[in-house]
């Protein structure tokens, strides 16, 4: 990283940090190369309303063209937010007629629920959680209405027994989760434990509902873990929400991470947030968990933020967390011969897929025992 990038990435941690005693590191307004830099990196880290907020209230100094692009960035962003909002209460309305109930995830819910106010949490899609079971009525509403999946399902009834998410591709892009992390991190999740409580908040003066306060930090952790580093600003602010409110406790989360199996993946994304966004001592010492990982836990996160790592890698790491022999069996037969569909356009065959898998699977195992012989 270079040091303009360096210096930019710091700039932008500390508008970002929930500290607000951190001091902002610039005392005139940046130069136009600079603002440009910081200005494009709000928004690949989704953090514009970090900047804009930083800049209407003085605590970064800009120009008059600076605060002027900055609120009509914003703006741009928050008509976005407003799009995907009505989308979700179309579809709550829709399904209301149907009986299906459905959990709001990660950006809307967050913004709503986690941060100072929505307009602080901007977000690009709609996720939603739903029960394996009312996958088809939802896949079927949103076909009516002119929705394409992305990519096709491996065998039938695959989704509602194994994927943790099915995304499709219209207006906007809305990802249907029946569980909250993919692969063999998701395959320890009890997903009846999902629906076991929930939080509810107001869009449009209609009521919708979360995940209950510990699974939705424990799913901001998974976000911002299993996917290739660096984490994204965006998610380490939720992380960060979790660790400086009073809603999520920190001997809930040990207990739901354990329970899940997911405790590194929780004390990993703890620990970068803590060090990306401000220093360690503001932070409980309640969240220091430091839980033994395991071989297996490391492959299993490596087999995520590597982005040279395929699906099948994980594919395969999944027989080993899938809970009993009969949903191994399954899930293998689903993946070992799936419609031609699903592996047109990324494999020449099956045994072209077999192969791949399988090196991909000796590299994942290979990474973290290097790591540790340093």
């Amino acid at each position: 990283m270079s040091e303009t990038s360096t210096a930019t990435r710091r700039l932008l941690t500390r508008l970002v940090s929930p500290d607000a005693a951190l001091d902002t590191p610039a005392s005139a307004p940046l130069d136009d190369h600079h603002w440009t830099a910081l200005r494009s990196a709000a928004v690949s880290e989704r953090v514009v309303p970090a900047l804009a907020s930083a800049v209407a209230e003085d605590r970064l100094p800009a120009t008059n063209d600076q605060a002027t692009d900055a609120a009509d960035l914003w703006l741009e962003r928050m008509r976005h937010c407003l799009r995907v909002e009505g989308r979700l209460l179309w579809l709550v309305d829709r399904l209301a007629e149907r009986g299906v109930e459905i959990r709001v995830l990660k950006g809307p819910a967050s913004a709503h629920l986690d941060h100072e106010r929505p307009e602080l949490r901007q977000f690009g899609d709609l996720d939603v959680l739903v029960r394996g079971r009312d996958m088809p009525a939802l896949f079927e509403i949103l076909n009516e209405d002119g929705f394409r999946r992305r990519f096709p399902e491996p065998r039938p009834g695959f989704d509602q027994r194994f994927t943790k998410s099915v995304s499709f591709v219209g207006e906007i892009e809305i990802d249907v989760h029946r569980t909250i992390a993919e692969g063999p991190v998701g395959h320890r999740i009890p997903v009846e434990d999902l629906w076991k409580e929930s939080v509810p908040f107001e869009v449009g003066n209609i009521e919708v509902r979360a995940l209950a306060h510990t699974e939705r930090f424990v799913h901001a952790c998974l976000h911002t873990v299993l996917a290739p580093p660096p984490a994204r600003l965006s998610s380490l602010s939720d992380v960060a929400r979790g660790l400086v409110g009073d809603l999520v406790d920190p001997e809930q989360v040990a207990e739901t991470g354990s329970r899940w199996g997911v405790s590194a993946v929780i004390d990993r994304a703890v620990s970068t947030a803590i060090c990306e966004l401000w220093w360690p001592t503001a932070i409980d010492p309640a969240w220091s968990m430091t839980p033994s990982v395991s071989l297996l836990d490391s492959v299993m996160i490596e087999s995520h933020r590597r982005p040279e790592t395929s699906s099948a890698v994980r594919a395969m790491l999944s027989l080993a967390t899938l809970p009993s022999l009969r949903d191994r069996v399954a899930y293998a037969a689903a993946l070992a011969l799936p419609r031609h569909s699903y592996v047109d356009g990324r494999h020449s065959g099956q045994f072209d897929r077999f192969r791949h898998a399988y090196r991909q699977s000796l590299r994942a195992i290979r990474g973290p025992s290097a790591g540790r012989g340093g």
